[in-house]
């Protein structure tokens, strides 16, 4: 739709707080989703200790201060200030070295 300029200019006709309104929601229907996916899948404790721990890892890295990992190689350093490679990061190690609980 972006393709075909009368959409475009309609849009741009819509005024910044009506738009800001219209992406909150939106934004909020999708966190809605999400959490009601992952609410629906999480079966055992196991599985809600590698989500607490992903998600308290990704928004942890996002409010640490900025020079808290200058001690580490710059390389490393891409992965390790990203909060959302760090939570996948540790939901898949987690995932891989936690023991499956017998059912």
């Amino acid at each position: 739709m972006a393709l075909i300029p009368k959409v475009g200019a309609t849009i741009a006709l819509i005024p910044a707080p009506v738009f800001g309104g219209v992406l909150l929601v939106m934004f909020g229907m999708v966190a809605s989703v999400g959490i009601d996916i992952i609410g629906r899948n999480i079966k055992t404790r196991r599985d809600a200790l590698i989500v607490a721990c992903s998600l308290g890892i990704g928004l942890g890295i996002q409010v640490a201060p900025p020079h808290a990992f200058d001690v580490i190689t710059p390389s490393v350093r891409l992965l390790t200030n990203d909060g959302i490679v760090m939570g996948i990061l540790t939901a898949l190690i987690l995932n891989a070295v936690l023991p499956k609980e017998e059912e």
